[in-house]
């Protein structure tokens, strides 16, 4: 009667026992960070938090395990170096990477290995 196909089974609480948990910091690489980056009216950069499932599942371990997310913040910077504004009180979005500071560092990397 059956195709052969099987299905996967539910996982049962013992399943989990065994979870390994770490101390160490949780890095983020992704297209977008996990807020979008705009000039206003002065010419400041302004943060504003991405919508999305991926931001709202995982900056908050990215945050208490004072991880890095690396990413494009959605506007092109002339200048490398210009600081990247810190977040709002009421923003729970994690800290940006790549630090000004590091882009050699991470382009040598890039360049060398990831191609």
């Amino acid at each position: 009667m059956g195709l052969g196909r099987r299905y996967p089974r539910i996982p049962s609480e013992s399943d989990f026992r065994h979870v390994v948990t770490s101390t160490g910091s949780m890095i983020v690489v992704s297209n977008r960070l996990p807020f979008v980056l705009k000039r206003n009216e002065e010419g400041k950069l302004e943060r504003t938090a991405s919508a999305g499932g991926l931001v709202t599942a995982v900056a908050p371990v990215v945050i208490n395990t004072n991880g890095l997310w690396v990413g494009w913040p959605g506007i092109h910077l002339e200048d490398p170096n210009e600081p990247i504004p810190e977040s709002r009180p009421d923003d729970i979005t994690p800290t940006a990477g790549l630090k000004s500071e590091k882009v050699s560092y991470f382009l040598s990397f890039y360049l060398k290995i990831c191609t």
